[in-house]
């Protein structure tokens, strides 16, 4: 090897060594960056050409992590902070109501179709277990009780999630009241998705465990019986821990009641 290709493949190491980064919180951020850039050109979002060298983002691109890296220095974490702002001045309302909605993918993808898997093999495991327990064995009872609680904890995390969806899915920024517009908003919060879809299977649980084995029972009926005979109050039943989980009004309208009946029992002034 001719010493010419030996300086610069000296060179091409040392410049590597020098782009290595030991801080993962600035190559975190580093990545939000560049997923947010990548996001303004799939979005075809215009950049004029005067506009091209303030989302450059230079000697940036060639950073990357190592444990044996240096840190970066106070001219890169000024770097990042000037890219990052110039980036984010694109992004109008819909936009970052776009790009939350896929950072908070999980919650809207995989949480949905986890309840739904739960819920389509606790109905299996439901109408099978009985030919392999022999009914009034502990494996029986506890097969007929976890298919219960199961059931309804995924019904009511499944309504939940489809009500996330939907109110998503039905956004219009430009036709509904600022209301509407910031309770949209609010939606794309990852704490008020996880508070949501936690009450979802506490209210489809607590409600919707009482009826459990009678709508089962009653959608057994529907499959191997005569569907003919299910009554739209059945089917009504069969979907309550979904419906609680969907509409919190629901929920407050049903609690309503029961407060109401308790104090009538008990003689007390509904005032």
């Amino acid at each position: 090897m001719s010493p010419a290709c030996t300086n610069e493949t000296a060179l091409t190491v040392v410049s590597s060594e020098a782009n290595a980064i030991a801080d993962r919180r600035f190559l975190d951020q580093l990545r939000e960056l560049k997923n947010l850039k990548q996001f303004l050109f799939e979005q075809k979002v215009k950049f004029e050409p005067d506009q091209l060298n303030s989302i450059d983002l230079g000697s940036l691109n060639n950073l990357y992590f190592s444990s044996a890296g240096r840190l970066p220095d106070t001219a890169e974490w000024k770097l990042l902070d000037e890219k990052l702002s110039a980036l984010a001045s694109y992004l109008s309302d819909e936009l970052r109501q776009k790009i939350r909605i896929r950072e908070l993918g999980l919650f809207f993808g995989t949480v949905p179709l986890t309840f739904l898997l739960l819920a389509l093999a606790t109905i299996l495991y439901r109408f099978l277990y009985g030919a392999f327990f022999e009914k009034g064995t502990l494996l029986f009872n506890a097969s007929f009780l976890l298919s219960l609680i199961l059931w309804t904890v995924s019904q009511g995390g499944l309504g939940a999630c489809a009500f996330l969806g939907t109110r998503i899915a039905t956004r219009r920024f430009d036709k509904v009241p600022l209301e509407s517009a910031i309770d949209v908003a609010d939606i794309t919060d990852e704490s008020i998705l996880k508070i949501r879809i936690i009450l979802g299977c506490l209210f489809g649980s607590i409600i919707g465990l009482p009826i459990a084995a009678m709508a089962l029972d009653k959608m057994a009926n529907a499959i191997y019986g005569d569907s003919s005979s299910l009554a739209p109050a059945d089917f009504a039943l069969m979907i309550l821990p979904f419906l609680v989980g969907f509409s919190t009004n629901l929920v407050l309208a049903i609690l309503e009641r029961c407060i109401e009946s308790i104090r009538t029992f008990f003689g007390m002034s509904t005032k």
